[in-house]
Formats: C-alpha cells, structure tokens, sequence
C-alpha cells in the first residue's frame, strides 16, 4: 500500500491496526478506529456461541494499551491547531499546525515520529478519528492539516474535543506524547474564524468528564391580539370575538443527554378546548415556529371566563411526547388570593393565571386589534382539575427527574 499525504480530511481515514499494536505499512502507520473495535466487540458479546462469560470495558479497547504505557515519557511540549464553527452547514472545522519541544522517544537520535489524533468525545464514547500524517524524525514537525466534522449546534453542545499526539514505534506501541481536551459547549468560535493558538499538552485523560451544563430558565415568545365581537346590524351579520395567537419562539429548551429536541407547541383555549399545535422544530434548543392560530368566542364578554394554555413538547414518533412546561393567560386571580376564579360560574383550578401571565391577557383584552408580545418564563407545575391536564401534570414530574 503506497500512502499519500493528505492535507484535508473529511471521512474518517481506513485504519488497520489496533492502537496498542501497530505494525508497520509503509510510510504511514495506522490504527483501527475504536469505534469499530466497540461494535464488533459488543456483537461478538451479544452472540450465543460466545456465552456470557466476555465483558466489554473502556480498558478492553485499547488492547494491550495500558494505563502505565500513557506515562512511558515525560509529557512536554506544545500544539498549536484552530477551530471553527459554521451554523449555517453544521460544519466544525479544526487546522493542526505543528507542534513544538515534543518529548523524544527515541533518546539515541533525540527524536519522535510524530502525528496527531483528533476524537469528538461524548461521554465514554469517541466519534470519527481524523489523522494527521506522520512527520519522521521531528520534535517540531508542522503538519497543517484541516479535519472536518458534520454536526448539530446542539449535539456540539455535548461533545469534547480531544487532540492528542502519538510517536509511531515500528515494533511495539506507539508512543503517547500528551494531549488537549477543549470542551466545545464552552468554547467562543468566532463568525470570522479563529485565529491558531498553542496550547500545553498534557497528560492523557482516560475518561473525559461530560461538561456540567447550567440550564437557563426556558422563556416562550408570544404574541396576543383580540378582534371583538359585533352586534348584527340591518346591513353587517354578527361577529364572534377572536383571540389571534402567535407562537414565536423558545429560549434553552433542556438539553438531553442523548437524542435530540424535536419540539411543538400545542395552545388550547379552555374551557371549549379548541386545540391547535405548531410544526415541529427538529434538532434545536431554541426553536423559532412562528406559527399563527385563532380561536373564537360567541361575545368579547366570554373571553373573560376563558384561559389561554400553551404547553411545549418534546416530540416522540411513537407518540409519547415529553412535555417540556406551559404557559396559561387569563384573567386568573390575584397572587395573594388562595381562591381561583369561576368559569361560567364554576369553580376551576385552571383559572391560575398571576403576575406577568394574567397582566398579559388583560393588556390584549383592554386594548383591541392590537398585538401584544412578550416572553414568559415556562410554568413546571400547573393546576390538575381539567381532565387533559392530569396527565399533563404526570409528564412535567417525567421530565423533571430526566
């Protein structure tokens, strides 16, 4: 096999050897992807005719590769590479550079053959290495190599890059020269692109830490507008009131460990429940719908015994959708009261709205035909007397303990 230095990558190179156990190819010496080393493990695991006796362990991927071999040479040195990020094609960029004052493992020439490695770390998983070439005879090789990878704003809000470097040894393991860890949901990328920066290595992590995340509060964006009703005239019909709702958008939807948010809004007008939902926004934290709705009411004076509910959910194909919180609009109750409002003259809980909430469904009733539009910060827990929302309620426990 004759190799050919490659300068930009965008798939992940076809590997060979596993990394504890590299035999020489020709110019360039390559490892077994550990991904396909897990997968065909865990068959092997799963299969009949192995028995139960095998067990899978993160150790079990690196072969022979002990943690003892990771401190075989003092680790020193630096690397310098850059990063970017583009929304637009969910492309994340990363430039190896060149690294300088490695360790030499071979202490005769005073040298290493060095290359570099790059994972996307989730958790204990690694996804998609990407591989420099090797620079023979070099503790200050320059590689200027590009790797790419395809993936979601939010699945980079869950991924560790690891950049580590290697010294290829002909007859044994190859050499671990030290590496980098950049958790990426906390790095600033730039519109412009970064510019190349150095960075120490250190020693090797053998599980990398999921980042803590701080989960914001969720906000929904909506916007209220009121069309009274008419009296019949001798020359116009009657006109029944309307209430015109506009979904707009959410704010720091909460993150999943695994998958992804694939979210709706569903607005009900209660006590009719004349429902209506939104399209569903796939793969996002901070979905923009923009969706409009209507409902309607015999007389304006009916909207007063009325509450507007909107609920955000998470959606599932077999159709058990997560519920994510909820908004309720009406002209609910003081916050000192104890006392929820009637309905048409009957006792509900649902008639709970206060604050901002209620403020909002009196700013729309006491001003028609205009738009009102503001942001709420999400309800976890809401009042359970109306059938549909009992299990509602059920589902927002659910999610909590997510």
């Amino acid at each position: 096999m004759t190799s050919h230095p490659v300068m930009s990558h965008s798939a992940t190179s076809t590997l060979d050897k596993k990394e504890g156990s590299v035999t020489p190819t020709s110019d360039v010496f390559e490892e077994e992807d550990i991904d396909n080393i897990f997968r065909q493990a865990k068959k092997d695991t799963l299969s009949p005719r192995m028995g139960s006796h095998l067990s899978i362990s993160t150790d079990s991927l690196h072969s022979s590769f002990t943690e003892a071999d990771y401190y075989k040479h003092e680790i020193a040195g630096e690397i310098q590479f850059s990063l970017g990020y583009e929304k637009k094609t969910g492309v994340l960029t990363i430039t190896v550079n060149q690294c300088r004052g490695l360790t030499a493992v071979n202490k005769k020439k005073n040298t290493s053959d060095p290359y570099v490695k790059c994972y996307l770390v989730s958790g204990t998983q690694k996804v998609s290495k990407r591989k420099t070439k090797v620079m023979k005879s070099s503790l200050n090789p320059e590689f200027n190599e590009t790797f790419r990878y395809t993936l979601s704003e939010t699945q980079l809000l869950f991924r560790t890059l690891q950049i580590s470097v290697w010294s290829v040894h002909r007859m044994g393991t190859n050499d671990f020269l030290g590496e980098v860890n950049i958790t990426l949901d906390s790095f600033i990328f730039h519109e412009d692109g970064e510019e190349a920066k150095w960075y120490p290595l250190g020693n090797k992590i053998l599980k990398v830490p999921e980042s803590p995340r701080m989960q914001l509060p969720t906000e929904l964006s909506v916007a209220l507008r009121c069309v009274p009703s008419k009296k019949a005239t001798k020359t116009e019909k009657a006109k029944k009131a309307e209430v015109e709702v506009k979904v707009l958008t959410a704010k720091n939807l909460p993150y999943k460990k695994q998958g992804t948010r694939d979210s709706f809004v569903k607005c009900v007008l209660l006590p009719d429940k004349q429902k209506h939902k939104t399209q569903i926004i796939k793969d996002s934290l901070n979905p923009y719908w923009g969706d409009m709705f209507t409902f309607t009411k015999k007389t304006t004076e009916d909207l007063d015994e009325c509450a507007l509910e909107l609920t955000i959910w998470d959606h599932d194909r077999l159709g058990n959708h997560d519920l994510l919180g909820a908004l309720r609009f009406s002209k609910g109750t003081d916050e000192e009261s104890t006392v929820y409002r009637t309905s048409y003259k009957k006792n509900v809980e649902w008639m709970d709205a206060s604050g901002r909430q209620k403020e909002f469904w009196e700013r729309m009733l006491a001003d028609p035909y205009k738009w009102v539009e503001q942001s709420f910060v999400i309800r976890k827990h809401v009042a359970t007397d109306f059938p549909d929302l009992k299990e509602v309620v059920r589902k927002l426990h659910n999610i909590d303990a997510e």
